[in-house]
C-alpha cells in the first residue's frame, strides 16, 4: 500500500495503478468490451472470482474476464439464468419454473403452468421478447448483502418459497442477494453488473420444456443456432453405485430425464471409478486455486 487512504493495484499486463479504497473493480476498465467485442462481466481479484461491483480494500492484482474465460462463462451462464428466471416470475407469476440440467450448448428448463407440463409458442415467444427487452434496456443488477431475516421477508414478500426453504436450512449470519427491479434471487457466485452483457442467446422450445441456449464463446457476434444443434451428451453420476448414460438427441434426453427420473444406469467397476478419480484429480486441483465467495 502506498499511502494510508491508496492502494496499488497491479493488471494482468504488469501495468500498476493506485487508486482509492473501496474503489469498485469497474471503475478500474478503460473499456466495456475486449478487442473482440465481448463485454467484460467479472473479475478475477487476487485469485477470487468478483462481480464488477466489488470493492477493492487492500493492494490487488486484477484480471478481468469476458465469456470467453472459463470463469467468466460462469458468470455469464449465472446471470443469465437470473435474469431468465426474472422474465418468467414477470409473466407467469404462478408457474413452476426450473433450470434443470445441461442440455447442449445450453440448460434445460422446466416450466408447469395451471396443472399443464408443456410451454407453448405464444408463452416462449413472450418470454424471448421480454427477456431482449431486459438485454436492450441494460437493467442494473445489484448485490446486497443483508441479515437472515431480512433475507427471509424479501422472499416470503415475493412468493419464493422456494428460497425461504433454501435459507431454512442454512440460517447464514449473512446472506447475498442479487436484485434487478423488483425481482431478488440467491447465487453461489458473482454476477455481471447489468442485463445488457447478454447479447447473445436463444431459446429453443423442447418439449415440455425448452433450452436457454448460449453463444460460442470464440464467436462472440453470432448468435447461437437452435435449430441445427439438436445433438447432446448427458452424464450422470449415481453417488451410491456410480453409472453413466448418454444421448444422442434432446428428446432422447428429455424422456430419461423426466421427473419419473427412469435412467438406464450403466455399471462402472470400482477399478474404473478408481481410475478415472485419479486421471481427474489434478484437473480438480488446478480449478480449486480460483475461489468463488459470491462476491
Amino acid at each position: 500500500m502506498s499511502k494510508s487512504n491508496n492502494i496499488v493495484v497491479t493488471f494482468e499486463d504488469g501495468r500498476k495503478a493506485e487508486c482509492p479504497i473501496d474503489t469498485p473493480v469497474s471503475m478500474l476498465l478503460t473499456n466495456k468490451v475486449d478487442e473482440h467485442g465481448r463485454h467484460y462481466i467479472g473479475a478475477v481479484v487476487n485469485n477470487q472470482l468478483v462481480s464488477l461491483v466489488f470493492k477493492l480494500e487492500v493492494d490487488s492484482e486484477i484480471r478481468f474476464l469476458t465469456f470467453a474465460d472459463p470463469l467468466g462463462w460462469r458468470v455469464y451462464r449465472a446471470t443469465s439464468s437470473f435474469v431468465l428466471a426474472k422474465v418468467v416470475k414477470e409473466l407467469f407469476p404462478e408457474a413452476h419454473f426450473s433450470i434443470e440440467h445441461s442440455l447442449g450448448t445450453g440448460f434445460y428448463c422446466y416450466f408447469e403452468l395451471n396443472g399443464v407440463v408443456e410451454i407453448s409458442d405464444e408463452q416462449l415467444a413472450a418470454i424471448e421478447q421480454r427477456f431482449k427487452q431486459l438485454v436492450a434496456q441494460d437493467v442494473p443488477i445489484e448485490r446486497h448483502k443483508v441479515n437472515y431475516n431480512d433475507a427471509v421477508k424479501v422472499f416470503e414478500d415475493q412468493k419464493q418459497p422456494d428460497k425461504t426453504n433454501l435459507l431454512r436450512f442454512r440460517n447464514p449470519p449473512k446472506v447475498v442477494i442479487y436484485t434487478c427491479g423488483a425481482f431478488s434471487d440467491l447465487s453461489h457466485g458473482p454476477l455481471a453488473a447489468s442485463t445488457g452483457v447478454l447479447t447473445h442467446l436463444g431459446l429453443l422450445k423442447h418439449k415440455p420444456g425448452f433450452v436457454i441456449q448460449f453463444p460460442d464463446r470464440s464467436v462472440p457476434r453470432e448468435s447461437p443456432n437452435c435449430a441445427k444443434n439438436p445433438s447432446c451428451s448427458i452424464f450422470f453420476k449415481n453417488t451410491k453405485n456410480g453409472g453413466a448414460f448418454s444421448t444422442s438427441t434432446p428428446s432422447d434426453a428429455s424422456t430419461r430425464s423426466s421427473p419419473t427420473r427412469r435412467l438406464q444406469i450403466s455399471s462402472v467397476s470400482p477399478r474404473r471409478s478408481t481410475k478415472r478419480k485419479l486421471q481427474i484429480s489434478p484437473t480438480i486441483s488446478r480449478s480449486t486455486r480460483i475461489v468463488s465467495a459470491g462476491y
